[in-house]
């Protein structure tokens, strides 16, 4: 069980502590103003705003709602998309994004320089082109930097590829009507304000004390008291996480180890009455203490939840102080026999006499130490032990988020943690030294300890000491103060020399007259549903193709035709036929794909109008494609 308890305190424990919960934003706007969204944000976040309100609309309205989001998920939810936003140095800032830029181009007025072949004249000119960029920015008066500074380099537009030289300029930046400057330093008490850190927030907590421990029982009977008791040194370590949700109040929980020691003196006769003695006498016998001292310790794992305050006396010294309940879970108990013996007498009353060191009879003297063990014993206490503390001191300042805690502290149970089975005490044995039986009285109950026996009534452990400690805090992101912001007009402009080509083709004369010359050959004539050529001269397809090897630039169409007989569909795939073999026999002889072009007309042209052999539609024609 204690295994189990030890365990759950060390999973739960760290979780509790550690696990401070993260920001986030949970609303339900419904036709909200945008600038109460802006302003809840900053508050629940501890940001402010920074934004130019001609830059946005402050009256649009918002209707949604937003469950555990971040600041920038908020943001991107409520901002239009030609808003841009920032989240830095516990700041919002909001600005307009940048324009699309405004390309001017100069162009070049005489040439770069100019190259020519015999089929090309290739012009170079040099154009100077202005990318101009503006955005304007909301930034802070409060030190701000020079223009060239806040300026932001933009990065250059692509050259082409002819590019040879690229320069960059940069406007000069104007101040918006809003623009405030400021050259004075910040006075010494708004640096000591700025870096103060808050009491109010998540603060972690450790102690050790030293105190005056007692099990708080004591030793009475029904005739009143039979002893003394007394505590002794005990001790406290504590480990807290404390939330001020004030600069004065906050709550604490934790965990801690507290020792309770107890001292108990028997000094009054136990009797015990019509007991018969060897010889078969009434009498009654008398068990009388004699400095029999017993030391009960309890260890007990308290988790303790308490209201605290702090309260500052001035920069360097507090008082603080704290009360609530504890629950103990009370990890070991024992007891255990210190010093002193017990004297058993025999008291006669028909005769007054009280008989005594007569060990024949059954009187005499039994030590501690020797006749009693002084072996711990298990004392077995309940739990839980519901309590109370307090704790009361002053508090020193060791850094800004460091302060040294000195004060007295009290913790008291509430509930009777005495162990069950509580019996009549006696001073029976099950174990001696002896070896005479008679040591057993028989009419006596077996020693279990004071704390089980009927002279306690109740037993409730409490501590009064002095604790040394440390608080740290936690140092929360400075809320920063209102600040005057300066509209700045940021302009990059990006001049690059960029080439453009003029080009201009030659005519092709020598290539033009050859094919017009070879026009009166030019035509291929086929036989009635062939598509055979028959060559006349045989050597005009060679001539045509080295033509074109010689000017690879020179482009031919290759037209097929068909005369009156048959169906139009067969004429039709009869001159597609004739113009692709003419089209495989020049591309036979080298001439490049490229340069010519296929087709088929059917009967749909006649060789010439008017009346005509029908042997001349049934042609191919070679024509020149000459491009200005």
């Amino acid at each position: 069980m204690r295994k189990q308890v030890l365990l759950f305190l060390l999973l739960c424990v760290p979780l509790l502590v550690f696990s401070a919960p993260k920001k986030t934003f949970s609303k339900k706007y419904k036709d909200t103003r945008l600038e109460e969204v802006l302003n809840d944000v900053c508050k629940r976040f501890d940001y402010r705003l920074v934004v130019d309100p001609s830059d946005i609309d402050m009256d649009k309205r918002i209707t949604y709602t937003f469950k555990n989001a971040s600041a920038g998920n908020v943001l991107r939810r409520v901002l239009d998309k030609d808003l841009t936003y920032k989240i830095k140095k516990g700041a919002i800032t909001i600005n307009k994004k940048p324009s699309p830029p405004t390309v001017y181009t100069s162009r070049g007025t005489s040439p770069a320089s100019v190259e020519e072949n015999d089929s090309l004249k290739l012009t170079f000119w040099t154009d100077t082109v202005f990318s101009v960029t503006c955005k304007t920015v909301t930034v802070e008066s409060k030190g701000q930097k020079s223009t060239s500074q806040v300026k932001k380099k933009s990065s250059s537009s692509k050259k082409s590829k002819g590019s040879k030289s690229s320069k960059r300029s940069k406007g000069k930046n104007s101040k918006g009507k809003n623009s405030k400057s400021s050259t004075k330093a910040p006075t010494k008490a708004a640096e000591s304000n700025v870096e103060k850190v808050p009491y109010k927030g998540h603060h972690i907590q450790f102690a050790l004390g030293g105190a005056y421990a007692d099990l708080g029982y004591s030793l009475r009977d029904a005739n009143g008291r039979v002893g003394r008791e007394h505590g002794s040194f005990g001790g406290v370590a504590e480990f807290k996480y404390a939330y001020f949700f004030h600069e004065n109040w906050g709550i604490g929980l934790g965990v801690g180890f507290s020792h309770y020691t107890g001292y108990g003196i028997l000094t009054q006769a136990k009797r015990f009455a019509g007991q018969t003695d060897t010889d078969g006498e009434a009498y009654t016998h008398l068990a009388v203490p004699r400095n029999w001292t017993e030391r009960q310790a309890a260890y007990m794992i308290d988790i303790p939840l308490e209201l605290q305050f702090h309260y500052p006396l001035n920069d360097d010294l507090g008082l603080y102080g704290g009360a609530g309940l504890k629950a103990g879970l009370i990890l070991a108990s024992d007891w255990r026999l210190k010093k002193g013996g017990i004297e058993h007498q025999g008291e006669y009353e028909k005769w007054g006499l009280t008989l005594d060191n007569m060990p024949n009879h059954g009187f005499y003297t039994e030590q501690i130490g020797t006749d009693f063990s002084t072996a711990k014993q298990p004392l077995n206490l309940k739990m839980p032990a519901i309590g109370v503390l307090a704790d009361f001191g002053v508090s020193v300042k060791l850094t800004e988020q460091l302060n040294l805690l000195v004060g007295a502290f009290f913790n008291y149970t509430c509930m009777d943690v005495r162990p069950a089975g509580v019996t009549e005490l006696g001073w029976k044995q099950t174990q001696y030294s002896g070896a005479e039986t008679y040591r057993n009285h028989d009419f006596m109950n077996t020693y279990a300890g004071e704390i089980t026996s009927d002279y306690v009534k109740a037993v409730r452990p409490w501590e009064v000491g002095i604790k040394v400690g440390i608080d740290w805090r936690h140092k929360p992101k400075a809320k920063p103060a209102p600040i005057e912001y300066t509209r700045i007009q940021v302009c990059d402009t990006t001049v690059t020399l960029q080439q453009r080509v003029d080009t201009v083709h030659k005519p092709k004369q020598q290539a033009v007259r050859e094919i017009v010359r070879l026009m009166e050959t030019s035509v291929i004539w086929y036989d009635l549903d062939s598509s055979e050529p028959k060559l006349k001269p045989a050597d005009i397809l060679d001539k045509i193709a080295a033509i074109l090897i010689a000017n690879p630039d020179q482009k031919i169409l290759i037209n097929g035709h068909a005369s009156k007989e048959g169906s139009a569909l067969h004429n039709k795939r009869l001159s597609e036929n004739r113009a692709k073999v003419i089209y495989d026999l020049l591309l036979q002889k080298g001439v490049n794909a490229d340069q010519m072009k296929a087709k088929g007309y059917g009967v749909e042209k006649s060789y010439q109008e008017g009346e005509h052999e029908i042997s001349l539609d049934r042609r191919v024609e070679i024509i020149p494609v000459y491009d200005k």
